[in-house]
């Protein structure tokens, strides 16, 4: 696990702070101190249900009451890692597939790392000169939210190199041709998003005044743990959806590859590339078996 590095130390309105390397509030001394001692509390969770009780008691010393940290979804589901959120508004919220519209998580695929409040989403949509599917949509997940009493939310992308960042660019040779590209790095991209239950717009966003910087470093930490410690725990590999588009209609339709082909109204090349993407998602070294394994994982529904 890697630790944030101290800069230097500044003062903003005569309080001293620590600077943080990717972030612009750094840390007050008695905010430093709490995080090492909130980092080595959930640094001994033994599973990801106790990583969620500690992580979920550091957020309450903060004031906040549930927090969630999600990935951005690549199929059918968004995935909830880490979350205290109920399980009755996580469920509806993937019943209702609202992930295909969620403005929050199109928010993280863009690379943006700016912290925001859902409230602002919510502003945004309601002054609309008129209202899309989309913007219909963001309105009913922000209606499940506060039928939960989570009237605002403060949201957070976090970006992990699980690369050697010792290693940078310098260090990598350049490829002789345009054949050979340089290996990116793995990331991770999540939303970390932390919520008081019952606070108004106006209460919740006083508290995160000042804290974006702890909260993130806290979600930062939680991720990794969760990464080195618990990969049992992680989810298998999701089909993209391209991939998963060939794989459904192959499925349903008892198609060959080529059949499928010119029902997608693809070139050869083009739908072969789709299959080696979906075999290497999959982990499957057939066709029949990368469909089979589509099924068995629940990413094809026949309804």
């Amino acid at each position: 696990m890697q630790y944030e590095k101290h800069s230097g130390i500044r003062e903003v309105n005569g309080e001293k702070r620590f600077d943080i390397v990717g972030h612009d509030e750094g840390l007050s001394l008695d905010a430093l101190i709490n995080h090492i001692e909130f980092v080595n509390q959930i640094t001994d969770a033994e599973d990801p249900e106790d990583l969620v009780k500690r992580l979920l008691k550091a957020l309450n010393q903060m004031g906040f009451s549930d927090f969630a940290l999600i990935g951005a979804p690549r199929d059918q589901k968004a995935n909830f890692f880490l979350t205290s959120l109920p399980n009755e508004l996580i469920n509806c919220y993937q019943e209702k597939k609202y992930h295909q519209h969620d403005m929050v998580l199109d928010y993280l695929k863009t690379g943006i790392s700016k912290h925001v409040h859902y409230s602002s989403l919510k502003k945004s949509l309601e002054n609309a000169p008129f209202k899309t599917y989309t913007f219909t949509k963001n309105l009913e997940i922000l209606a499940l939210y506060k039928e939960y009493k989570f009237n605002d939310a403060y949201l957070m992308p976090i970006t992990i190199d699980w690369e050697d960042r010792r290693k940078g660019a310098k260090d990598q040779k350049k490829p002789e041709s345009g054949k050979n590209k340089i290996k990116q790095p793995k990331r991770d991209n999540m939303m970390f998003l932390v919520t008081a239950k019952g606070a108004s717009e106006k209460q919740f966003q006083a508290l995160t005044k000042d804290s974006g910087t702890a909260i993130h470093l806290l979600g930062d930490t939680a991720i990794r743990i969760h990464r080195s410690k618990f990969k049992s725990f992680i989810p298998p590999p999701i089909a993209s959806p391209k991939a998963l588009r060939l794989l459904t209609i192959m499925a349903k339709n008892d198609l060959t590859l080529v059949q499928a082909a010119d029902r997608l109204c693809l070139s050869t090349h083009t739908i072969n590339k789709h299959m080696a993407m979906a075999k290497k998602e999959l982990g499957a070294r057939t066709q029949a078996n990368a469909i089979y394994r589509a099924i068995q994982r629940g990413l094809i529904d026949f309804n």
